[in-house]
């Protein structure tokens, strides 16, 4: 990246609190991009090939601060999509909740472990209730009405032209 590049890079993103270089300039979906010699690339991979030095064929960007719109480059590491995904703590982050999202606590009374997840009873609880209060609502309503049967709704017979 010559002079002008890095000038006009440095004015599309700001430093905030953390210390991340939020990047302020163009975006696809999550991923900030850079206009560099007439082709949009990746700003944090432009970012880290300016500052640090080339990154092996195939890798892409994982951002240390856990924010995609960093381009800070020692937040960044270039890694393979296998190293990516192995680096994503996605069942960590998981496992170190302690409540459910409506609140309720994550605990030995409250949680039913199935299939390697955890589900709060309450929640399921209040689920099954209100499926079953459905179904059976559904077919009290069905006993009401004349024009459905045990097989389902009975279609009156109309007569044949002749």
């Amino acid at each position: 990246m010559d002079a002008e590049h890095l000038a006009r890079f440095k004015k599309k993103y700001e430093e905030d609190e953390s210390g991340c270089w939020v990047w302020k300039g163009a975006m696809s979906g999550p991923t900030p991009y850079f206009w560099l010699n007439g082709r949009a690339v990746s700003a944090a991979m432009a970012s880290y090939r300016h500052h640090v030095g080339d990154t092996p064929n195939g890798s892409i960007t994982y951002h240390k601060c856990r924010n995609q719109r960093c381009v800070r480059p020692d937040h960044i590491i270039p890694a393979t999509r296998s190293q990516h995904s192995q680096m994503i703590e996605t069942g960590i982050s998981n496992a170190r909740k302690t409540h459910c999202p409506y609140g309720h606590p994550y605990d030995e009374a409250n949680t039913i472990r199935y299939g390697g997840r955890r589900y709060c009873k309450t929640c399921q609880n209040a689920m099954s209730r209100k499926r079953d209060r459905r179904r059976r609502g559904t077919q009290k309503k069905k006993a009401e009405r004349p024009d459905i049967g045990i097989i389902g709704l009975v279609r009156k017979k109309r007569p044949r032209p002749i």
